[in-house]
């Protein structure tokens, strides 16, 4: 039997370089060329699961019956900031089918992006308070109604703008910037550059922050055979919701695992455990009977993350002949109450060739939803920027603005210094000049 190799290798994930150790045949194998033939990769092949989904015999995680399952509901924060007076739970198990109630004390220690579960100090609207669990989902709708809340309401900051006034009230105990901020990036001697650039065009851009709203929602059904847990979850991770579920709930891997049949969109933003992971096992611990908690669609816009908004203030100087030479931006990402830090700087660095690069991220806290993964985060709002702001130059200089990306163009990494192992944009930009009828002309220049 041949021998195992492990080698390290950086991997970059939606802009985090990670190292990573993986475990490589022995042999080398053989390097593919361009006349090799190939059953899969190139080729129209139909997908596994595509008969399921279009006859509708696929299972998602709302499809999941248990014997004896119940159904949970989550209480809701009423306000974007303050803390609560009163929580009284006692009205919900009053109603007809409720089985039982969690509360803060029985899930201490449980984080997420947002912060504790059913943290008594609210963040932001929507913020998961308690949780209900009954016979039916409807029982258990009406016995989250029934919870009693009173809170004290304190002044909140939904915005960048509002974050960062002198009075604004505090996010988080350390404010409203993460420790990270300002995170600044730079190559080459941008200022100088645009000091003798030839032209120069600044603009602002804002962009808002986008929901993820997957036809099929978070949720997760848990079950516990003695200290074995099976939790069947729509989700894009089931190795990092295992970690997450072993570690919150003091578990070995072994013990716990997790099941995804089939997934009605993710984008990103189901990567792990969320708060209904948690309260559908805390639940199923407690009650000892198999619980749902699904997301309905309003709880799905609160609890699944977002797109940070940004505002991004790009300057971007060039030779009267169109060649970049600087590039300058600064920029504030809404954070929400958590999350990770994804900003749109990076896309700067990489999409044209400049010498002369400097970017600057400021993240913010805000009382809103903590962002999360969305499909390329930061790149798409950073891609947005760019390319708007090389549209203005563009059309300050009197260039066509495919012909001005075209002089442009970036052969290689250019933080790294070395070559792309493939790159087709520009064979793109030909084609698709091509097949749409693109006329080279100059722009009116215009302010």
């Amino acid at each position: 039997m041949a021998e195992k190799r492990f080698v390290a290798t950086k991997v970059e994930v939606e802009g985090r370089e990670e190292t990573k150790i993986v475990e490589v045949p022995a042999f080398e194998p053989i390097p593919w060329t361009a006349d090799m033939p190939m059953e899969v990769v190139g080729q129209c092949v139909p997908r596994m699961d595509a008969l399921e989904k279009v006859t509708g015999h696929a299972i998602y995680t709302a499809d999941i019956r248990r014997p004896g399952m119940l159904y949970a509901e989550i209480v809701r924060a009423p306000i974007a900031h303050g803390r609560v007076l009163t929580l009284d739970l006692a009205p919900a198990l009053e109603i007809p089918g409720v089985r039982s109630v969690l509360r803060r004390e029985e899930v201490e220690g449980i984080r997420y992006d947002s912060g504790q579960l059913f943290d008594q100090t609210i963040r932001f609207a929507g913020q998961p308070l308690a949780a209900v669990c009954a016979d039916t989902a409807e029982a258990a709708r009406r016995g989250a109604k029934a919870v009693i809340v009173r809170v004290e309401t304190e002044r909140h900051a939904v915005s960048i703008e509002a974050a960062l006034a002198p009075t604004a009230p505090l996010v988080r105990p350390k404010g409203n910037t993460s420790t990270h901020s300002p995170r600044v990036a730079q190559r080459g001697d941008a200022d100088a550059a645009l000091r003798s650039a030839d032209v120069v065009v600044i603009r602002e851009f804002r962009t808002p922050t986008a929901l993820h709203t997957a036809m099929e929602p978070h949720g997760a059904v848990a079950e516990w055979t003695g200290d074995q847990l099976t939790v069947w979850e729509s989700t894009q991770g089931i190795f990092n919701t295992r970690s997450d579920l072993a570690a919150a709930f003091g578990l070995k891997l072994t013990h716990v695992r997790v099941i995804k049949d089939y997934m009605g969109g993710g984008f990103g933003a189901k990567n792990g455990a969320h708060a209904s992971t948690y309260i559908a096992v805390a639940l199923a611990r407690k009650t000892g009977a198999p619980v749902r908690c699904v997301l309905d669609r309003e709880g799905e816009q609160v609890d699944s993350g977002n797109r940070s908004a940004t505002v991004q203030r790009v300057t971007l100087g060039a030779t009267r002949a169109g060649q970049v030479t600087a590039i300058v931006v600064d920029a504030e990402i809404a954070m929400g109450v958590g999350g990770w830090f994804a900003g749109p700087g990076k896309i700067y660095h990489e999409l044209y060739a400049c010498p002369n690069v400097r970017t600057t991220e400021t993240f913010v806290y805000t009382h809103t939803g903590a962002m999360t993964s969305f499909r390329a985060p930061g790149h798409v709002e950073g891609a947005f920027g760019l390319e708007c702001s090389m549209d203005a130059l563009a059309r300050a200089l009197s260039i066509d603005p495919l012909e001005l990306r075209r002089r442009n163009y970036a052969d290689h990494d250019q933080e790294k210094n070395r070559r792309y192992s493939a790159k087709n944009l520009d064979e793109c930009y030909r084609e698709g000049a091509s097949r749409f009828g693109w006329r080279t002309a100059a722009p009116t220049a215009r302010k």
